[in-house]
């Protein structure tokens, strides 16, 4: 398995389609869905209790084109994505370094390609391997609660939960945190 960082998403169709696959796939297992979301940085994810209906994931997808993206591939078959945004400027994480930010709004890696390294090399890819330009400070991320296979990579990986806030996401009558983590990079 390789992780590759892809710069003009336009001139590979086949990486555009896996977004939009895989984001479809996936959808369900976030808290909540993306199918109802209307961006990758949505503050308001209590948006299923004031009255919003699920809206596909084509809002969704259209952000994630926006951004920098890096593909995990596997015997030339594409199994997995991470998409960042390069410098964010995020107040939750100020107060952590105060420099060059990359967050991870996203991370989908196909289900049977999970637990065998691909979200690793994801990772080692946007810490350590990325293009001068794209170098950041530190990385960051914003999950939920109750994810316990992402924040048990975040933990072996030397992430620190730098902001909790307490239930801030509902879906069906379910509630659940969100947490930022944040780590700074090795230069």
């Amino acid at each position: 398995m390789n992780a590759l960082f892809v710069k003009d998403l336009i001139e590979k169709p086949q990486y555009i389609k896996f977004i939009e696959h895989i984001v479809n796939k996936c959808s369900d297992e976030f808290f909540p869905p993306l199918a109802g979301r209307t961006g990758t940085q949505q503050k308001d994810l209590k948006w299923y209790t004031n009255g919003v209906h699920e809206i596909g994931v084509s809002t969704y997808v259209e952000q994630l084109l926006k951004q920098e993206n890096i593909f995990v591939v596997s015997d030339d078959k594409i199994v997995g994505f991470m998409s960042f945004i390069h410098n964010c400027h995020e107040a939750t994480f100020d107060a952590f370094d105060g420099g060059a930010n990359n967050f991870i709004s996203t991370i989908c890696v196909e289900p049977k390609f999970r637990r065998c390294g691909a979200a690793k090399k994801l990772y080692d890819f946007i810490e350590q391997k990325l293009p001068s330009a794209l170098k950041a400070d530190f990385t960051s991320t914003r999950t939920w609660s109750e994810n316990h296979a992402h924040l048990s990579l975040l933990d072996a990986r030397g992430y620190t939960l730098v902001y909790r806030i307490i239930d801030d996401r509902e879906y069906q009558g379910q509630r659940a945190d969100s947490a930022y983590y944040a780590k700074k990079n090795n230069k």
